[in-house]
C-alpha cells in the first residue's frame, strides 16, 4: 500500500491516481538531460579526472620506486596533454555526437525511482559497441557493455541516504552512503509533485546507536588493528636489517610486501584476503631469495672456502628471518580471518 503525497489517502501500488483526490502517485517524464553546460556533469568529470591523474602519479612513483630507481614523477606537461585530449573527446562525443543532449525517461514511483535511456543513445551505444568489436578493441568493447548495461535500471527507496535538491536548476540529487548515484532532471511543471512524492516515500535512514557490549568489541577490534598494523611495520623492518641499503635493493619489494599487509589489517572481507595473499605471496619469494644468500658459500680468488654468507653476522641474519617469518604469519591471519577479532 502506499499513502497518497497530497491527502494521505492510501492506495494500492498499483494505483497510478489516487483514489480520493486525483493525484498522481507515480510520475514519469522524460527529460533531455544538456553535457557541455552541465554544471553536475563538469564537476563529477573534474572528480574522476582528478582522482585518476593522483592513482597514475602514485602508480609511476610506487613502481619506479620498489623496481629499485629514482622515484619517478609524470610531468605536469604530459598530464595535461592528456587531460587536453580528454576534453576534446568528450566535446566531440558530446557535441557532435550527442548535440549536447541525453534524453532520459524517469518514473517516481512508491518502490523507488527507475529510469531508462532513449532509444537514440541506446543505438549509439550499440553501434560504438560492434565498431569496437571490429576493430579489435576489447577496451572500447567493455566501455560500449557498460554503457549498454546502464542504459535502464532503479533504486529502491531503502537505498537511498541522502537527497539533494536544486530547485533553481530542478534537480534532485539521489546519494548512496557515500556518492550520487542519480540525479534527476524534473520538467518545471512536475516538480512540486515530485518534491511531494519524494517527501512522503522516502525516509531518511537512522543511524542505529551501537550497545554498550557493541562498542566495547569495536574498541577491542580497532586496537587488534592497530597491533595488526605496527606488528607488520615493525616485522618488515626487521627483516631488512640484513641487507645494505647501498648496494642490495631486495628491501624495496619487502617494503611492498609490507605495505599490502598494513593495508590487509585495515579492511575486511575479499579485499583483506586478496591484498594479504599477495603480501604473504611475495614475503616467500624474498625469503626464499634470502635464504638463497644467506647460504651462499664465500669463495676467495685463491679458490679458498671461508664459509656461508650468513656466518659473517649469524645473530642479524637470524633476526632478518624472524622478521620475514612474522611477516608471514601475519599475511596468513589476514587470508584466513573473516574480520579482526580481540584477542
Amino acid at each position: 500500500m502506499a499513502n497518497c503525497p497530497h491527502c494521505a489517502q492510501t492506495n494500492s501500488r498499483s494505483a497510478v491516481h489516487c483514489k480520493k483526490c486525483g493525484q498522481l502517485l507515480v510520475a514519469e517524464w522524460t527529460h533531455n538531460i544538456p553535457l557541455i553546460n552541465n554544471r553536475f556533469m563538469l564537476k563529477d568529470m573534474a572528480v574522476v579526472y582528478g582522482i585518476s591523474i593522483v592513482i597514475m602519479e602514485l602508480l609511476v612513483a610506487g613502481m619506479s620506486f620498489f623496481l629499485g630507481e629514482e622515484v619517478v614523477w609524470i610531468p605536469l606537461p604530459i598530464v595535461g596533454i592528456v587531460i587536453g585530449i580528454l576534453i576534446v573527446l568528450f566535446l566531440i562525443a558530446a557535441g557532435v555526437v550527442l548535440r549536447n543532449r541525453i534524453s532520459m525517461q524517469f518514473t517516481l514511483s512508491p518502490e523507488g525511482i527507475t529510469w531508462d535511456m532513449g532509444s537514440r543513445q541506446k543505438r549509439i551505444n550499440r553501434v560504438g559497441m560492434i565498431l569496437a568489436m571490429l576493430v579489435g578493441r576489447p577496451g572500447a568493447a567493455g566501455a560500449s557493455m557498460l554503457a549498454v548495461s546502464g542504459e535502464t535500471g532503479g533504486i529502491p527507496w531503502r537505498n537511498i541516504h541522502k537527497i539533494t535538491t536544486f530547485p533553481s536548476l530542478r534537480v534532485i540529487t539521489l546519494s548512496n552512503s557515500w556518492r550520487p548515484v542519480l540525479r534527476l532532471h524534473v520538467p518545471d511543471h512536475l516538480w512540486a509533485t515530485a518534491e511531494a512524492m519524494i517527501r512522503t516515500y522516502w525516509t531518511p535512514p537512522v543511524a542505529e546507536q551501537p550497545t554498550p557490549a557493541q562498542k566495547r568489541e569495536s574498541g577491542r577490534a580497532l586496537i587488534f588493528r592497530i597491533l595488526w598494523a605496527v606488528a607488520a611495520v615493525a616485522a618488515c623492518l626487521l627483516a631488512t636489517v640484513w641487507y645494505d641499503f647501498d648496494l642490495d635493493d631486495l628491501w624495496r619489494p619487502l617494503f611492498l610486501a609490507g605495505l599490502l599487509v598494513v593495508v590487509a589489517s585495515l579492511l575486511v572481507g575479499a579485499a583483506r584476503r586478496i591484498l594479504a595473499f599477495l603480501g604473504g605471496l611475495l614475503t616467500v619469494y624474498l625469503l626464499v631469495r634470502h635464504m638463497l644468500e644467506g647460504f651462499r658459500p664465500i669463495i676467495g680468488l685463491s679458490g679458498t672456502y671461508y664459509g656461508r654468507s650468513f656466518a659473517a653476522d649469524p645473530w642479524i641474519f637470524a633476526l632478518s628471518v624472524l622478521g620475514y617469518l612474522t611477516l608471514f604469519a601475519l599475511a596468513i591471519r589476514g587470508m584466513v580471518s573473516g574480520r579482526p577479532a580481540a584477542r
